[in-house]
Order: C-alpha cells, then structure tokens, then sequence
C-alpha cells in the first residue's frame, strides 16, 4: 500500500491553479483525520488526487486527508474486505459495483439517504440507471462516481492505408466484421501478420446483451433462472469464438500465447480493439500511431457497460460528518473534485453534467479522438457483474475459464454453456435457500413491492389487469392512475385520443417509464390543451409519438395545443428528473415541448420535431407561438396566474441534445428570462418562420449553444438577450460555440445585450443577412475566432 501524508507545499506544487481554488487551508492544532483510499496509477495519484486534496483542505482547514493508495484492483478489494470485518479500514474508498453491494450486504457502508436529503443533494443530476446500481428500495449506500462504458478504439493510419473509411455511429456487428475482414493482412508470417480486431472474447457479454437483450441472468440481485442456454446466446458466443477461429481476423489463443503479446492493438498488429475509458492513458503514452474511437456496434440491440465505481463511507466511520463532506466534494453535483476527476477524462462520469464539462469532452492523443463513443445512445446497459450477489463471483471467474475451450475452438459454445449450467443450478438453490431463511418460508415478497409492467392497447379494457400483452388497459391515463415508482407503461401500436395528467411521481432511482414504438400514437382529444401534462418527477418517455391531430386536419380545432407540457405545482420547486428519449413529436397547434416553472435537470434527446405553432403559422391565429423546446416563462408572463408564484422562472439546468428539429413555426429551442444554465447541443435546426426570432434563442442568462447545425430559417440562426425587468438585465453571459449556422435568412448572430460570454469557432456561410447584428456587428465581434 502507498500511504501518503501530503505537505501543503507539496501538493500545492502539484495542482493547477486557478482563481477559482481557494487559499491554502490555515493549520489547527487538532484538526480531523479522514483516511481516503483509491486504486488509481501512480500518475493519477499525483495530477489528480493530490490536487483534490489540497483543494478540499483550503476549503476544509479543520479537516485532513489521509491518502491511501493501491494500484491492484484485487488487493484492493482484498485488503478492503478484511480491515472492513476486523472493525477498520478507511473512512472513504471507491469500491466497484459488486463489492459496494457486497460491502452494503454486510452492513458495512454507512447509508446515505439521511444525509442526501439534510443537504438536499439532487439525485436527478446522476444517470439515473447508474444511481439504481446503488441504492435499495430508493435509499442510496454509495454515491455513483463513473459508469465503466466502452468504446471501440481503431488506428487511423491502418484505416487510412487500407483506404477503409472510419466507423459510423450506427454501425452493427456484421459492419464491425466486414470492417476487420477488409483491414486483415496476411504479411506472410505470424509475427508480420496484420489483424482487423485484437481479441474480444473478454467481451463476450456485450454479445449476450446485443443479440439477446438480457444478461446471463434473469436478475442481478435475486437470480432465479440462467439465461446462457438460448439459440441466440449460442450463437453469440460462437461468432465471437469464430472471428478468431472461422474468418481469420482476431488472433487465436495459440498465436498469444506464441508471440507473448497482451495487446495487439497496441503493438501495432491490430487495427480495431474494445476497450474502456480507463484504458486510454496507456495508448495516449505508448502507441506509436493516431487513434479515433468509435461507439460499440449493435445487434438486436444497442448495447453498453452500466456498472462503475462510487464513493462510500464506512459504516464504522468516527468522523462521518467529515466524511460526508469529502464524498460531496468527490461526487456530488457541483463537487469541486468531481470535476477534477472528470476533466482527467480517465472514466466517464455518473453526473450528467460533468459528461458536458468542455475539459471532459476535450478530444484525445494525436489523432483527436472522440471521447463521446463512451457516450453514444444505447437500448439498455447492463452490469458486467452478472448477478451481483457475491455467492456468484466465483463463478463467473469460472465461466471465463470453462470458455476459453470455445475461444480456442476445441469445443462448441453449446457444449460448455451444458457445463456451466450445472454449476450455475447449484448456487442458484443456494441463493434460493438464502432467500427463504431472510424472509421466512410463508414471507415472500409481495407484488405490491416489485416494480410492475402495464400494457396498454387502443383495443384493451381498463377492466383488465393489464399485466400482460393478453390482457391490456385501453387507456394510457388507467395506467397512469395506478402507476408507482419503478413501473413501466408500455404502449401497443395504435392511436390514444386521449388528454392525459400524471398522477404520482417516480424516484430518482426508479423512474416511472412510458415506452412504445413509433406507431404508437398520443394525439389527445382536444378537451384540454395538452395532450400529456407531466407534474410530477422521474418520468421517463421513450420510443413512441404524440401527433397533435386529432380531429379535422382543415380546422384550428382539429390539432392538440401542447403536446408535452411539463409544470411544477410546489411554489419554486418545478419538475425533475424528465428523460425523453427517441421520441416523435408533430403537429402541435403551439409548442411541441414545453419545461415551465422551475423545470430543472431535465434531458430531450434523439427525438424528432416536426411542425410546431400550427395556431399562428398555418392559421394566422396572429401570435408567434410555435417552438420545438420551450423552455421558462415569458417574463410578461409571470403573473398571469398559470404558475405557483409570479417569481421569475428558473427553469435550468435542462439538457437539450442529438434532436432534428422542423419547426415550421418558432424556435427550435427557446430559452426564456430567468431560465439559465441549460445546454443546447448537437442539434440540427430547420424551418424557424419569425423573421424577428432565430433558431435558437437565450432571453436567459448562462445558457450554452453549441455543436448544433442551423440552417434555413427565415430568422437569424441565433439570437441573444432580453428584457430588463425591475432593473435586472436577461438575457446575459450566454455561449455559442462551433455551431454550424447556414443559409438564415436574417444573417448569423443577433445580439440584442452585450454582456455575453464566449462566441467562437462557429463556422458561418450563405447567410443572407450579416454574420453578427444587433447592439453588436461584425466590427465588435467575429463568431468564426478560435476558442
């Protein structure tokens, strides 16, 4: 163990500065000693951890920290596990997924649901399917610290040389195939032999994951059933095995251990490799050659890593308070070490808004690759410790044995699959055995407490149960009605007229999901003006669409007004923890989305807009209503009533990104007085009609457009500032940067107040109208200039 008892000075030395880090900490006679203990390599140690330190005891002078560090990940868990069951051990550690569950088993984590709600942490800004990992029944033991996601890294020269084009986001499996098969050379000999991919088969369960949608169990934590036995898992495992064995474009077993080489990849011999975000300080330090990355390809399914690391406090602790204090500084949203850690890009972040921090995103090595494959879009994302339970661990260490025969192409995948089923029953009655003397014989668990599945179907009956596709509900709002925390709503193909309310809300770590395919289609019914209105937290919307048509497509009447509108009814405190993903939206007579009074931590993403403000653009209802994203309150409108209180409207921190926007009435997105801090990104923005508005528009302070194309609307492509309001100027200190704005109609950029933050790297072209206007021109300001 590397004990380390560092001196102001020398980690003083050691960290950047910064106006914004705090003085070094005054010295008490007696301050407090908490013991803190990583696994990082030595490097991260001394430009990460040092610094943390020192930044932490500026701010924290009555508080010391003691550094522990231990490279090796099993001596780690290993010294760990003993202190802990001896009664010592540090105050805070960063144990992995499975031995934080382990560790929580025991008792031996200090839970964190009292302390959380004291300090009124926001659970909504971690990924939410992470913050499940660590929690029971809603209360978290260990607070998330990064999700282990993976990438496909390739060399750019070896792709550029076979003239073989780089990977695209939406590739599959069968493309990552035929990619390896054309970047295979025979050089004549082993040792000159070029590959298409190093190994994969320590990857095998992303295969298990992608063809089958299910991990090899039916649950992490109380498995019942091994699912490795399927004709699709079989023949997962297979192709894996025969990219070595069959097509020639991995090397065998045989061929590593004949040239000793651990990492083809990195040598030079291999043109593609998976690998995780932990593993890229070795290639930026030792390959020879540039490299990009790529997302994973995909199969039935698209598919990542889930699990991760976090930050616990032991429960035998004699400073918890202290200890608290440090896991914040680590961990929590707005923690001075968390973006510390995050901007040494060595892991990709659970908090959210640090998978945003400009110092994380920044591109990698030589070849400038792109750390955003870690964070591509995916179907599902599973635990690569597959159950959790620790009867387990041993097996899976023995299944990866009993494999290598399949990846030496000495046995079939089904033949060893019979084989690890035997032993997988065995601890299966085990577990089960370990259930019933919990709970007692006559105790199970009731229904009430598990998370439920409704089907709902246009053809259904609300009379039904609605557990099963046999027996659906007809109406999404009976499913809404009886709806708890960790449910899911799932939509069959079919039209919904109906106006639907939330009625409860989900927990941060059991959101409340409403799924269904395209065809499945919300349109409302035209007795109130929304068609769904969120009041509640932790709803998560996915894959269906609400087109506002619902009546005659020539009459004003015949289209729903909202179609999403999200709104808070506590005084100052609106809506969180909002996911929509993969959505539709069309047709809207007004907005298409609106996030009103306090809407906070909220994310729309990889959905399409089509057609907003129908009222006032195709009826000539004479107003200018008409967005894809609105977002806040118009600052004449905060005492109409509609909200809680007449405040200005804080609605921020909302993450609006990778959607396509036609609007075809008002702004793509529009950010109104008073909402600040939101982040508008890798958008593609078309069809805005106002010649007096912008594609997309910031009346709120803070706000961050960029990486968004905007082309062809008939306002400017953006537009800043707002009104004074009570003396309080809007509309300030917002950024655009390396945005793409084309052919708009009004010209570039208006800035209607100065006061704004960094406008630059934005490429400009076929504007008809002046690249900046306003109470700035071209003469004050070049959007174009490097960052």
């Amino acid at each position: 163990m590397l004990c380390l008892f560092p001196a102001i000075q020398a980690a003083n030395a050691l960290a950047p500065t910064s106006a914004v880090y705090a003085a070094p900490p005054v010295q008490t006679d007696e301050p407090i000693t908490i013991r803190w203990r990583t696994r990082w390599d030595e490097t991260h140690v001394r430009r990460v951890a040092l610094p943390i330190i020192r930044l932490f005891q500026a701010q924290h002078p009555d508080i010391r920290i003691e550094l522990e560090n231990v490279e090796n990940n099993a001596e780690y868990n290993a010294q760990l596990r003993a202190e802990l069951a001896d009664g010592g051990g540090p105050d805070v550690f960063y144990p992995a997924t499975p031995v934080a569950y382990e560790l929580h088993l025991q008792g031996a984590l200090l839970p964190l649901d009292a302390l959380i709600a004291a300090d009124e942490i926001d659970l909504a800004a971690y990924d939410a399917e992470a913050l499940t990992l660590y929690a029971q029944e809603g209360a978290p033991y260990c607070l998330p610290a990064d999700v282990a996601a993976l990438a496909v890294i390739y060399n750019q020269d070896l792709f550029a040389n076979a003239g073989v084009a780089a990977p695209l986001p939406r590739w599959t499996w069968d493309d990552f195939r035929a990619t390896a098969q054309a970047l295979t050379v025979d050089g004549g000999s082993d040792e000159t032999r070029q590959f298409g991919v190093d190994d994969s088969t320590r990857d095998w369960p992303l295969l298990l994951w992608s063809q089958t949608g299910h991990n090899a169990f039916d649950d992490p934590y109380t498995p019942r059933k091994l699912l490795l036995d399927e004709p699709e898992v079989l023949a997962a495992l297979q192709w894996l095995a025969d990219l070595a064995n069959v097509d020639g474009v991995a090397p065998s077993r045989e061929l590593q251990d004949d040239l000793e080489i651990d990492d083809f990849f990195l040598a030079g011999k291999a043109a593609m490799r998976i690998v995780g975000q932990w593993e890229l300080a070795r290639y930026v330090a030792d390959a020879n050659f540039a490299f990009g990355l790529a997302p994973l390809p995909r199969g039935e399914y698209a598919v990542n890593r889930l699990d991760g690391s976090c930050y616990a406090i032991a429960a035998n602790s004699a400073q918890p308070a202290a200890a608290w204090e440090f896991v914040k500084f680590l961990a929590a949203p707005h923690g001075v070490g968390a973006r510390l850690i995050a901007s040494a890009q060595q892991s990709t972040p659970a908090l959210r808004e640090l998978q945003r921090l400009p110092a994380y995103l920044r591109p990698v090595g030589p070849g400038k690759a792109d750390v955003r494959a870690f964070l591509a879009p995916v179907d599902l994302r599973f635990s690569w410790y597959d159950p959790l339970h620790p009867l387990f661990a041993d097996w899976a260490e023995q299944v990866n044995k009993q494999l290598v025969d399949v990846w030496k192409g000495d046995d079939p995948a089904e033949q060893e699959i019979g084989d690890i089923r035997k032993d997988a029953q065995k601890l299966l009655a085990q577990a089960r055995a370990a259930r019933r003397q919990q709970q007692g014989d006559n105790e199970p668990t009731p229904l009430s407490a598990l998370p439920l599945h409704f089907y709902v179907a246009p053809q259904g009956d609300d009379a039904n149960a609605g557990y099963t596709v046999d027996a659906p509900f007809a109406t999404i709002q009976h499913a809404l009605d009886v709806v708890k925390a960790g449910d899911t709503i799932h939509l069959a193909p079919g039209d919904y007229m109906e106006d639907l309310v939330t009625q409860v809300a989900g927990d941060p770590t059991a959101p409340i999901t409403m799924m269904g395919p395209p065809d499945a289609i919300l349109r409302g019914k035209g007795e109130m003006s929304t068609a769904l209105r969120v009041r509640h937290d932790n709803y998560a919307l996915v894959g269906f669409t609400i087109d506002g048509l619902h009546g005659d497509p020539s009459a004003p009447d015949g289209y729903t007004e909202k179609l999403l509108y999200v709104q808070g009814e506590t005084p100052r405190r609106g809506v969180t923890g909002l996911r929509v993903y993969n959505m539709a939206f069309r047709n809207a007579g007004g907005e298409c989305v609106r996030l009103r009074y306090f809407a906070q931590h909220n994310e729309i993403a990889y959905s399409t807009f089509d057609t907003c403000g129908l009222l006032d653009y195709t009826f000539d209802d004479g107003g200018k209503n008409g967005e894809a994203v609105y977002i806040g309150t118009s600052s004449n409108q905060w005492d109409d009533g509609k909200n809680a209180t007449a405040d200005p409207d804080e609605s921020s921190y909302n993450w609006i990104h990778h959607n396509v926007m036609n609007t075809q009435g008002n702004e793509c997105v529009d950010i109104k007085e008073g909402a600040y801090e939101n982040i508008v990104e890798y958008n593609h923005c078309t069809g805005q009609l106002d010649p007096e508005s912008g594609g997309l528009g910031a009346r709120g302070d803070r706000n961050i457009f960029r990486f968004n194309v905007v082309e062809g609307n008939v306002g400017v492509g953006v537009r800043l500032g707002g009104h004074k309001v009570d003396g309080v100027q809007y509309g300030r200190e917002n950024q655009v940067y390396d945005n793409q704005l084309i052919g708009n109609r009004q010209g570039g950029i208006r800035v209607e107040v100065k006061e704004q933050g960094q406008i630059c790297e934005n490429s400009l072209r076929g504007n008809r109208g002046p690249d900046v206007l306003g109470e700035l021109d071209e003469d004050d300001l070049d959007p174009t200039t490097p960052c």
